[in-house]
Order: structure tokens, then sequence, then C-alpha cells
């Protein structure tokens, strides 16, 4: 039987964008334990109780889970930590959505079938497990495509190929990052306009809370990686309605009923709005607490409220309700090296609101071909768009990285 003691979170991963739930969980007063296979990571150092396990390990953490006598499971801003927080939350009858719910919203063909069968524009699609499969697929999905693995997070592994010539390598990239050595071959939708990124949340099976931005990309290599989301979208509300329209649809056929979504669409060609993604968690490099600057909302504390099962308090409603122009900016090297300092023109030091540094000088870093060679993140705010426009235009005059 229970005592009084504080109720036992266990946070899946802890990196620094786990950081704002750890810190938010540790001021409610909860038993924090976290879980990652990195003993360096941040998020360890500030939790009640650490344990160095792959969030991935699904037996491992279910196990872990038992023996704590855990109240609540939690897979805050991770991808890769989704669905084990549903195995285990269904496993020991905690809240969380169901297993099935995230599987047909995690997995990459698993969502397309869903599109498809709810009659959305959608990208044609094919997995593949081989090189072969790979060459077969692409004379079904035709090029500009793009090729990656159905199960990884953060761009890792996604590569654009324009013609057979491009397949070798994007093949290799895509089983690199995949756990379970699949790929998927996507047919690559040239967008009008930028990209549409941002974070919501669902309440009684409905998108009940939405900040929609845009993203910008760093195109190396044939890599696609988001570099910055700007609120709000310069996307007439039409358009983000019809996001949001088409999202009740999709989390409406999954089943999920509360929690977190991290939203990424694109319009089309022909003008239709086409969703790429509808992730069951929040956004990475801090999108939560960009959202937070830019409306007011704390989606961190309704994650926590319904991890515990607990109402929702305040209940989410409204959609794109930014007070002014915000972005993040995610520090990052077109070349390996190691990692000297960073500096800031007094322009864009005076738009900083938060910074996140991930590297120490001394450390070695990767060229930017996905989140995992992120240096840093940083929080802005601006006078107006075209301020916000501007900076970013032009943001390698005013980030001096120094790499050796």
């Amino acid at each position: 039987m229970k005592t009084m003691n504080p109720k036992r979170l266990l946070c899946l991963a802890a990196s620094h964008f786990q950081v704002p739930l750890i810190r938010a969980a540790k001021e409610r007063g909860l038993y924090v334990i976290t879980c990652d296979y990195l003993p360096a990571n941040p998020g360890h150092a500030l939790a009640d109780e650490s344990h160095d396990v792959s969030t991935t390990d699904e037996e491992a953490v279910l196990a872990l889970a038992r023996q704590l006598q855990i109240d609540a499971v939690i897979a805050y801003a991770s991808d890769p930590a989704v669905p084990t927080a549903a195995r285990v939350a269904a496993e020991l009858g905690l809240p969380g959505p169901s297993v099935e719910t995230i599987r047909k919203l995690a997995f990459k063909q698993e969502f397309r079938h869903l599109q498809t069968n709810l009659g959305l524009p959608c990208p044609k699609a094919i997995e593949f497990t081989d090189y072969v499969g790979l060459l077969k697929a692409s004379k079904e999905v035709g090029f500009s495509a793009v090729v990656k693995p159905v199960d990884a997070s953060g761009s890792k592994g996604v590569r654009r190929a324009d013609s057979e010539a491009d397949l070798a390598l994007a093949f290799a990239d895509a089983m690199r990052f995949s756990r379970k050595r699949i790929g998927i071959i996507e047919e690559f939708i040239e967008a009008m306009g930028l990209q549409i990124h941002g974070d919501a949340f669902v309440a009684d099976g409905r998108v009940a809370f939405a900040c929609l931005g845009d993203h910008r990309f760093a195109q190396i290599d044939s890599t696609y990686t988001p570099v910055s989301t700007m609120l709000p979208s310069a996307h007439p509300s039409g358009i983000i309605e019809t996001v949001v329209r088409q999202v009740d649809a999709i989390i409406a056929a999954a089943g999920y009923r509360c929690g977190p979504i991290n939203i990424e669409a694109r319009v089309d060609k022909l003008g239709r709005v086409v969703i790429i993604e509808v992730g069951p968690r929040n956004g990475g490099n801090f999108v939560p607490q960009l959202v937070q600057h830019a409306t007011g909302v704390d989606m961190v504390g309704w994650c926590l409220q319904m991890a515990l099962g607990e109402p929702l308090n305040p209940v989410p409603n409204g959609i794109f309700c930014c007070r002014g122009c915000y972005s993040h900016y995610i520090l990052h090297s077109t070349k390996p090296g190691r990692f000297v300092d960073v500096t800031f023109s007094p322009h864009l030091q005076s738009r900083i609101l938060e910074m996140h540094l991930f590297k120490r000088p001394g450390d070695q870093i990767s060229e930017f071909l996905g989140s995992h060679a992120t240096i840093g993140v940083l929080l802005l705010r601006y006078r107006d768009r075209a301020d916000m426009m501007d900076t970013l235009d032009r943001i390698h005059e005013h980030v001096s990285l120094r790499i050796e």
C-alpha cells in the first residue's frame, strides 16, 4: 500500500530537451526518475534517481518501471521513446495513449496508410528493407523523392534523391539510423511557401490548442535538417485552419484522445495542404518553451497533468495566438571539427531570450546532417516580422562559430 510519498514520474530520456520538464516536475514535488543510455546527459543530474537504460529497449524499461513502482511515465520531446512510454503505460495501467494509437502515428508507413484511408492528400510512400527493394520502390514513387528510416527522429538519415545515382548513399544513411533496419521512400512534396511546423495539444480527442509557424532548413549534401521555426506562420489563416482540420481527422482515426502533438505540413504546388507528420509528442529544440514565450501557454504543465491523469487546468483553448514574432535558431556547423567558441553580434544578442549550449570548448562536432549534430539552440524575440526575416536571412553575419 502506497504512503503519502511523492508521486514517482519516469521520464524517458534526459537530454537538454527534457531538462525543462524535469525541472517543472521537481517544482511540483514529484520524485523524478530519468532513463537514458547516455550517463552524461544533463537531465540525470537534476533527477532524484537515474538509470542508464536505453529508452528504446521496451523490455528493460518495462522491467525498471515495475521495479520502481512508478505512478506516471512520459516521453517528452523524444520520438524514439514514445512507443516505449505507451507500452509501459498500457502494461502498468497508467495514463497515456494506447500502443495501437502510437503505432498509427509514430511509424511512418502506418501514418501514410492512415492518411490514405481518410482520403487526405499525402505523398506516395513505399517501405524497403534492402537496396533491391529501394530500387524497385523508386520506380513507383519516382524522382524527386525522400529516403528516410521509418523509426528515426530529428531528420537523422533523411536524404533527398533526385536520380537513381543518389539512392546508394540515401540507402546507407537510412539503414544507419534505423533500429528496425527498415526505410521508406516517399514522393518529395514541393512546397508553396515554407513548411508549416509547430506544437499543439489534444484534449477530448480534438486539437484544443495549436501554435504553428514556419520551418527553415539547412540544405547540406542533399539532406534537409530544420534550423529554425518562426512564429507565427506566414501562411493565411485558412491554410492553418485546414491543417488543424486534417490533424483532427487523423487523431480521431488513430484514437489519440489527450496529449501533445508536433505537426509538420506543406502546401503543395496545387494549393493542397499535405500533412507530413503528426508526432504524438512535443517538438524538440525547445519548441514548447518557444511557444510559451510566444503565447504564454505552459505546454509542459499540460504534459505533466496528462501523464498524471489529472484534469487539464487551464483547459486548452485557442489557435494561432502568438503575441509577437519569435523563433528558435539551431547552432550548427557545415563541417566537422573541434568546437572552440561561439559569439553573437550585438544585434542578435539583444534578441536572445534563452541560450542553450550543448558543446564545450574542445568537444568534437559533426557536420549538421541531423539533430544529433546540434551545437546549441537560441530562442529569439524580434520587433516584428521584417526584423525576424532580415535577422534570419543574415544569420551568418550575426553568429560567429569557431571550429578547428
